[in-house]
């Protein structure tokens, strides 16, 4: 399939992460504060044979084009682009705005989905009608953003002690059969291939990487923060997508559209249950992008969707805790993101 795909073939997938974006849009600054500042974002247009960016501010998408572009681009009261440097719509084109949202990708850009950061084409977008219905090509460029993860495993010593004693459940008709002793083998032949001990686990600590969904930048903070003399390859094995670094699984996850991202293994570690009705888990938290400060540790707030569906314009601090309950959604205080190292920063 080629890259530049018609926005038909997304709108499944738009549709089940819909409840989403609904939360996402309400992410930003209030409606007075936009109408007072406006989005600060990046414009992109294919100029030649490669995309342009242009940084612009608006508190709507015709007020951010006129921005970026000034009297290169006209645009009809009803915020419709008419033309672009002198080109104008045809009967088999039409300028189109779009912006970038992890997982799904390009999607046609409206006021209710402008968040600050976000990046948005335009684009000289062919259309297709069929039965009625008219698509529209979509910008052939990737978005990548930049993430920071806190990683911690508070429980680490005592997995050990629930291992001798025998306190997990066998598992029994599970797609990799692994039990809790399995899962902590393979975690601590991870963290020592990084030279991570013990006490730094436990306390926990932050990496960075990028990517265009969040797994994929988790695992490029992997790859480049621990292990980055190892050679990473990734594949999309029947309903997941594998992330591997010297042909050993390091990460997977689902790809169904309603749960993008649901770890199914990370670090060899798969949801374990213990005899007494707990769970250990990879428990996942991100930090409100509406708070005050970055210094506050009680702005995080436990993830109530599967990491891959949350938007990276928004989200830029997420928190992975292997911990041990048997409540779900158990909040918790976490290092604040000021706490990041300063080599991280750079």
């Amino acid at each position: 399939m080629e890259k530049k795909t018609m926005i038909a073939l997304a709108v499944a997938v738009v549709a089940v992460v819909a409840a989403v974006a609904v939360i996402v849009a309400g992410m930003g600054p209030t409606d007075k504060e936009t109408e007072a500042t406006g989005f600060n974002v990046e414009v992109n247009v294919l100029e030649g044979d490669s995309y342009v960016a242009y940084r612009a501010n608006g508190a709507d998408i015709r007020s951010i084009l006129e921005d970026a572009f000034g009297d290169d681009i006209s645009v009809a009261n009803n915020g419709n682009v008419q033309s672009f440097k002198g080109k104008a719509n045809d009967a088999d084109h039409s300028w189109m705005v779009f912006r970038y949202r992890a997982p799904t990708g390009w999607e046609p850009a409206t006021k209710s989905n402008l968040v600050e950061g976000a990046s948005l084409a335009l684009e000289y977008s062919e259309k297709t009608t069929q039965s009625g219905k008219v698509t529209y090509t979509v910008p052939d460029l990737e978005v990548e953003r930049e993430v920071y993860f806190f990683i911690q495993i508070p429980s680490f010593s005592s997995i050990q002690k629930q291992i001798d004693d025998g306190d997990f459940k066998e598992k029994e008709n599970e797609e990799n059969g692994k039990t809790l002793a399995d899962c902590f083998g393979g975690l601590r032949q991870w963290l020592d291939l990084a030279g991570l001990d013990t006490k730094t686990v436990e306390e926990g600590f932050w990496i960075k990487g990028s990517g265009t969904n969040m797994n994929e930048a988790l695992v490029d903070a992997l790859h480049s923060c621990l292990y980055s003399g190892m050679a990473l390859t990734v594949d999309c094995e029947g309903n997941k997508i594998v992330y591997k670094l010297d042909g050993e699984v390091i990460h997977s996850h689902g790809i169904k559209p309603d749960m993008y991202g649901w770890f199914l293994e990370f670090m060899d570690w798969s949801d374990q249950g213990l005899k007494n009705g707990d769970w250990t888990y990879w428990s996942q938290y991100s930090y409100n992008p509406d708070a005050a400060t970055l210094d506050d540790g009680r702005q995080w707030s436990y993830n109530q969707w599967a990491l891959g569906l949350y938007d990276m314009d928004v989200r830029h601090y997420m928190a992975l805790v292997l911990q041990t309950t048997q409540k779900e959604g158990v909040e918790r205080a976490l290092p604040a993101p000021s706490t990041i190292p300063e080599d991280l920063l750079r």
